[in-house]
């Protein structure tokens, strides 16, 4: 399961990563990105913008652990080649 896991990592672009390491099973990890895929672009984007909005750092969450979200959701914004404002 280890090894399945880690070539899963390996394998998928570092904005992708977020959305799968905390998966338990291999399978989870292989079918996560086609529910992230799953919707079209622009309601992939108002999802995304609906996320920034209400993203907060949880009470006792480490900076590192909010910044890390923070840059993941705007990973996701460059993969769907939409922009920030």
């Amino acid at each position: 399961m280890a090894r399945a896991k880690s070539i899963i990592l390996d394998g998928v672009k570092d904005h992708i990563v977020p959305h799968i390491a905390e998966k338990e099973r291999a399978y989870e990890m292989w079918e996560a990105p086609k529910k992230l895929y799953q919707h079209t672009s622009v309601q992939r984007k108002m999802l995304l913008e609906n996320s920034l909005r209400s993203y907060q750092m949880k009470k006792g969450e480490p900076i590192d652990t909010f910044l890390r979200g923070l840059n993941g959701i705007r990973d996701q914004f460059t993969a769907i080649k939409a922009t920030l404002y």
